[in-house]
């Protein structure tokens, strides 16, 4: 499965409150070229969310999970990877555990995205899209991103994010607040 014959190779693991993905990129002539996407299901949000940390069990998975990876990266003659975390690892009150744990045990060093470099990606994600999809110019917009953990809302002018917001309330955490509601009400589900 060894890919080098174009370029340079690289992978980036995003650890989410949801999902563990991997996606592995190769340069050639300029371009980026997209070889693999994986995803694994993983709720570490949930976890985080309701009892403020990432249980071993779900350490032991994500590290197992990692390690599948790592054979994936050395299959495709990965020359460099970066691992980067979201929400779930960002709130937990047992993230400097977990990051030391994945160093020993997968020898990865993990980064903690902040919430504001984490909507930055996002929403260059989004704007590149926008662009692909309506190459004419796009006027002044609002963008809304719902995650796992958080809602971001940006103001788009046309050039700029001229105005961004993040509030701490996504689709995950909403699901476990209101679920409690659930289990006392006859007509409510979520």
């Amino acid at each position: 499965m060894n890919k080098k014959k174009g370029g340079k190779i690289a992978a980036v693991i995003d650890i989410g409150s949801n999902l563990l993905k991997m996606r592995i990129c190769q340069l050639r002539k300029g371009e980026i070229i997209s070889l693999d996407r994986l995803q694994y299901p993983l709720c570490l949000g949930h976890e985080v969310f309701t009892g403020g940390k990432i249980s071993f069990e779900s350490l032991r998975e994500l590290s197992s999970i990692l390690q599948g990876y790592s054979e994936i990266m050395a299959e495709y003659g990965t020359d460099q990877y970066k691992v980067v975390a979201t929400t779930a690892l960002r709130e937990a009150k047992n993230s400097a555990y977990v990051l030391d744990q994945l160093k020993i045990q997968n020898d990865m060093t993990v980064e903690i995205l902040e919430d504001g470099q984490e909507k930055t990606l996002i929403y260059s994600e989004i704007l590149a899209s926008l662009r692909t999809m309506a190459p004419q110019k796009i006027g002044n917009a609002l963008i809304s991103y719902i995650g796992a953990g958080t809602i971001g809302l940006s103001v788009f002018d046309g050039q700029n994010m001229v105005f961004s917001q993040n509030v701490p309330m996504g689709a995950l955490k909403l699901h476990d607040m209101l679920g409690s509601i659930q289990e006392e009400t006859d007509s409510f589900y979520v």
